[in-house]
């Protein structure tokens, strides 16, 4: 199974395992992964799965700009 590796700098705070079409990461409860860092935004991170079966995260924290922020088979 594949999983998303959260990082700040060389130490791993998360690992998310990737199931399902879209996870929702942030701090709010209904989020997917709830993650209560310092400049985490409530819903701060989605991860969607496309028709190849291929991974994007984007990073929704700044509502006026979705930004993809990595893509399945990028390096860290």
């Amino acid at each position: 199974m594949k999983v998303l590796v959260i990082k700040r700098d060389t130490f791993e705070l998360e690992r998310i395992p990737l199931r399902g079409d879209l996870i929702c990461i942030g701090r709010a409860k209904d989020c997917d992964f709830v993650i209560f860092r310092e400049g985490m935004k409530d819903v701060h991170y989605l991860v969607e799965k496309d028709e190849a079966d291929k991974w994007t995260v984007f990073d929704v924290s700044n509502p006026e700009e979705k930004r993809e922020i990595l893509k399945d088979g990028d390096e860290e």
